[in-house]
């Protein structure tokens, strides 16, 4: 049984897979991207009986190969503030935009100098000295082992998305937001967690993933079991008749599947190729879905040997249409290549929850 057997090692990676924590990992050159979004994170209500280990954590190395002396600054923003930052014409004119792009995070981020009336740990001044912690980091035990800084995000009411954005902005002596002068380029290795990563009696199933993928982890074990017993008894079946072969309408079905748990498997750090591959994945098996659909609209019936030759015009039309379906996304996918982080933030920040 060919189809179980890729079946099942699609649900074993997938299980693997999701275990991960956001990470994001790259290089940012402000010259390229003066404003640069690095990742979108849900999280959680902090727990007052443990507010310390149930927050929000942000941690990992912001550092630069080269000493320019060159600075800009990493921020967590919520997302009652990041409307700013997706702003296509601010982005455009950076150079006379630091104070509006930033001047929310004045309210809300501490500085030793300029902001220390500021409750918020949500800013970092980059990129940090190379093998050494963060300026900001006074207290080296509360950073997390092989970082070189630890942000802790608290909600104490609701749960929300915070964005890591990346500016090339500075604070002049007299605390006013400026544009760097020079180019900054930064080496980024950023991990994000709802909860301690040092905590380990916490559920793995839940601070892994943002506030609204949390138990999915449960649901995919649990639809794992039910196809479990489901393989068996289709298994005991085939072996019980006659005909010891997995039929068509079968491995249509099981293809349907993989492809749907293709589709959900998620790499911990968001690369480009594995997004296109899921994307494609997800389009194919939706396609897959409609001519199944249509196929037993037109009399195709899972009790019967019948041949899909019989369906041929059918087929031809089914064809056609998917082909169309994949130029059409193709042909959009790569026109917003070049602002792919902010057209999808602006789509997921209009379509998820407040």
């Amino acid at each position: 049984m060919p189809w179980l057997v890729f079946f099942l090692s699609l649900l074993c990676c997938s299980a693997l897979e999701i275990t991960e924590a956001l990470r994001v990992v790259g290089t940012w050159k402000s010259d390229d991207r003066p404003v640069q979004i690095l990742a979108k994170f849900g999280f959680q209500q902090v727990d007052p009986l443990d507010a310390e280990h149930t927050r929000g954590f942000v941690y990992g190395n912001v550092s630069s190969r080269s000493d320019s002396g060159a600075r800009g600054v990493l921020v967590i923003v919520p997302r009652t503030h990041i409307a700013a930052f997706l702003d296509e014409s601010a982005q455009k004119q950076h150079s006379s935009s630091c104070g509006a792009l930033l001047q929310n995070m004045s309210l809300l981020a501490f500085d030793a100098k300029c902001f220390p009336k500021g409750k918020g740990d949500v800013m970092r001044w980059i990129p940090c000295a190379q093998g050494k912690l963060c300026a900001e980091e006074d207290t080296p035990e509360k950073v997390i082992a092989g970082s070189q800084m630890t942000l802790r995000i608290e909600e104490p009411s609701v749960p929300q998305y915070w964005y890591v954005v990346l500016v090339a902005c500075y604070l002049d002596d007299q605390c006013v937001w400026k544009p760097s002068v020079d180019e900054v380029i930064v080496q980024y290795d950023l991990w994000l967690t709802n909860g301690s990563p040092l905590m380990r009696y916490l559920n793995p199933f839940g601070h892994q993933f943002s506030f609204e993928e949390q138990n999915s982890a449960e649901m995919y074990i649990l639809f794992l079991v039910l196809y479990l017993i489901l393989a068996f008894c289709q298994w005991r079946s085939v072996t019980m008749c006659s005909q010891a072969t997995t039929l068509p309408r079968h491995q249509l079905l099981n293809a349907v599947i993989a492809l749907k748990v293709t589709e959900d498997d998620k790499d911990s750090q968001g690369i480009l190729i594995a997004r296109l591959v899921g994307e494609t994945a997800r389009l194919l098996s939706i396609c897959l879905l409609c001519l199944l659909l249509v196929l037993l609209s037109c009399g195709w019936s899972f009790s019967t040997d019948s041949e899909l030759s019989t369906y041929f015009p059918t087929l031809i039309l089914w064809a056609l249409l998917t082909v169309a379906h994949f130029v059409l996304f193709f042909m959009n996918f790569v026109s917003y290549l070049a602002s792919f982080n902010e057209i999808l933030f602006n789509i997921l920040g209009k379509t998820h929850l407040e």
